[in-house]
């Protein structure tokens, strides 16, 4: 073919002219064709087979994503077109489409429209895949699945069509699942009725017969820790041993009073649950463990035990007040001084000037009673130090004082001017010009 006979432009044609080029017939573009006539009006997909329809520009080419073999052709005089196009593969995901509005030849687009559109899933019908019927399950706890129509309502009955697990509704993807925890009660031999209840009327009916395991025996439930008899580290207590899967596990004090939270015997054998009790329960502790199986509530084993606590925690015992370091009248070597003493575990130590100044961090005294804290007198301080420590207990109240006397050392003096010292301690007192009167009324507050 020359190849040059197709560079020229459809405009050079005459409006009603027709070439005959290979049997099929080309003709030119109306002059007032307009690509904006194009529009897609409707789109079905039945199964795989996909139907487009719309609008277009009479006389113009249509087609469906280049398929010019299968699915090209004129628009009519009415301007309306129509494809049909068969999805090809066998998945079921969305694509997108493009029709083509080409000009008369075939060659030169003159619009187009995109659309997506997926093959339409065949309806599932409906089964039972799981369990399989007539076989043996190696749970009581029993997993049914299926497959549908979507929006399909699945009841899973007994022999007296009592719902043995709530409705399940089939899903997009047309599948469904329900689960059913058969008691240690019940016979191992279960007929399972599984209807499909599509609208008014059912779509589906079948029963799937399944044989539990058997029970385990009563003797399997046991208590692993504490032993009977011992004694815990703690009032909080955490209690293990082994049962039947899926079984209930009480622990009791000796009124029938459950100290720990009520667990299910787990799918390997095991169960755990922690308690903890108060201070002022019973150092000595008389329990029970029982395992409680299926709806019925029946035991199936019972363990009695004993513990002991370790005794409850006491409150601090009262110690006075006591400054050991400085001396009282004592003469420091330095004007950082370390002040150390004894007074009851938890409560606040506050050392204060004659002004009523906290020379030193408050500390809180120390569980074995002492206390010590370490404050720094600037150069300009008097070296006579008036001083009062005192005591806060946790209701801030000032328990105790003592009222002490220090002599600082003297400042060194360079050229007969007195350069005062930079303090490290928290606060700075200030220069004291003599005794000066004691602090009156409460210590500052201390948090603590």
């Amino acid at each position: 073919m020359n190849k040059a006979l197709w560079s020229k432009k459809a405009l050079a044609l005459p409006a009603c002219a027709a070439i005959l080029v290979g049997g099929i017939t080309l003709t030119a573009a109306p002059a007032n064709a307009d690509p904006a006539d194009l529009s897609i009006t409707g789109q079905t997909v039945s199964g795989r087979v996909l139907t487009v329809s719309g609008t277009g520009t009479p006389g113009e080419y249509i087609q469906l994503d280049e398929d010019f073999r299968g699915t090209r052709q004129i628009i009519a005089d009415s301007g309306k077109w129509t494809i049909t196009y068969t999805i090809p593969g066998t998945g079921y995901e969305s694509n997108t489409y493009t029709i083509e509005q080409l000009r008369t030849g075939g060659f030169a687009q003159d619009g187009s429209k995109q659309f997506t559109a997926a093959a339409q899933a065949p309806q599932a019908d409906f089964a039972v895949t799981s369990p399989a019927n007539n076989s043996d399950v190696s749970s009581r706890t029993v997993t049914f699945t299926g497959t549908g129509r979507q929006g399909d309502t699945i009841n899973l009955l007994d022999t007296q069509d009592n719902r043995l697990t709530g409705p399940v509704v089939v899903g997009a993807d047309q599948t469904w699942s329900a689960t059913i925890t058969f008691p240690n009660t019940a016979a191992r031999s279960q007929a399972v009725r599984v209807t499909d209840v599509r609208g008014a009327s059912g779509a589906g009916d079948t029963t799937v017969n399944i044989t539990l395991p058997a029970v385990a025996p009563a003797d399997q439930f046991s208590l692993t820790s504490p032993k009977s008899g011992s004694t815990v580290d703690s009032r909080t207590v955490t209690f293990t041993g082994t049962g039947t899967p899926g079984d209930l596990v009480n622990t009791l004090d000796a009124d029938g009073n459950r100290v720990a939270p009520q667990v299910l015997v787990a799918a390997d054998g095991t169960w755990t649950t922690t308690g903890t009790f108060s201070q002022s329960a019973a150092v000595v502790q008389n329990l029970s463990v029982n395992q409680i199986g299926g709806a019925q509530g029946q035991g199936q084993g019972q363990v009695d035990f004993t513990i002991n606590f370790p005794a409850a925690e006491t409150t601090p015992v009262a110690t006075p007040l006591t400054l050991v370091t400085p001396k009282d009248g004592s003469t420091v070597d330095s004007r950082t001084v370390t002040f150390s003493g004894k007074g009851t575990p938890g409560d606040a130590i506050a050392v204060v000037n004659a002004e009523g100044d906290v020379v030193a961090p408050a500390t809180i005294v120390e569980a074995d009673g002492t206390w010590t804290t370490t404050g720094t007198f600037s150069d300009s301080a008097a070296r006579t130090q008036d001083l009062t420590v005192g005591e806060v207990d946790s209701d801030l109240t000032v328990v105790d004082t003592i009222d002490f006397t220090i002599t600082l050392p003297a400042v060194s003096t360079g050229t007969g001017t007195t350069t005062p010292g930079a303090g490290t301690g928290t606060t700075t007192p200030g220069a004291a010009t003599g005794a000066g009167a004691r602090p009156t009324g409460s210590l500052p507050v201390v948090a603590g």
